[in-house]
């Protein structure tokens, strides 16, 4: 079963974006038709949901170290943002094509509760916590099912349902809110194309850029 990786190359927002509306995370919906001929939506987020993951690009916090916000452009500089909190991988697929992909730009508070509003999802779901991902790990929807050791459809969507439910929560307590939604046709694309997912807002333009692996 293949891998899908779609790594974020470039990242843009409106350059008049309010400087609080700039504490990235991104959650990546890939939708594919499976081996039974059936549509399946897959997420991720990115860089992940912990509460130390998201790109800062706030003017105000440059001396934090998540500041990555290039020092002329309204975009991420992707030297400062390590591979892996670019990547969405979407492991162990049994795809006949691939569809659509979906994104969701949120601007997110750094509160020190998204960690435990997580773990509390998880220990109910599956008995266990964060405290299974090793230091410096992404808080991600693979890594929770490779350190859980499951691999089974339902056990995805129960760990895709935990990061919804999550994101939820934070957009409920005013923690979180949705800056942008968009999808492109992908159709056809094959490991090493590129594509982008690009639309206006009531906020302006956003673009994020990716590669495809399957491997």
């Amino acid at each position: 079963m293949p891998n899908v990786l779609l790594t974020v190359t470039d990242f843009t927002f409106p350059a008049d974006l309010k400087d609080d509306y700039a504490a990235f995370k991104l959650a990546v919906t890939l939708r594919y038709v499976d081996a039974d001929g059936t549509l399946v939506d897959v997420k991720e987020v990115v860089p992940g949901a912990g509460e130390d993951e998201y790109w800062e690009c706030e003017k105000g916090n440059k001396k934090k170290k998540n500041y990555v916000r290039d020092p002329k452009l309204p975009k991420i500089d992707t030297t400062k943002v390590g591979v892996s909190r670019r990547e969405a991988l979407f492991a162990g697929l049994k795809f006949k094509s691939l569809e659509r992909v979906a994104v969701r730009i949120y601007d997110v508070e750094k509160d020190g509760k998204w960690d435990g509003i997580l773990d509390k999802g998880l220990k109910i779901a599956f008995g266990v916590g964060l405290e299974m991902l090793s230091a410096g790990t992404a808080i991600t929807v693979g890594n929770v099912l490779s350190q859980i050791k499951k691999s089974k459809a339902a056990d995805r969507s129960e760990i895709e349902k935990q990061f919804d439910d999550l994101i939820d929560a934070r957009i409920k307590d005013r923690k979180a809110r949705l800056l942008w939604e968009h999808s492109a046709d992908i159709d056809g694309i094959t490991s090493g194309d590129h594509f982008s997912v690009t639309g206006n807002s009531e906020l302006g333009i956003f673009t994020v850029d990716f590669e495809t692996k399957i491997k």
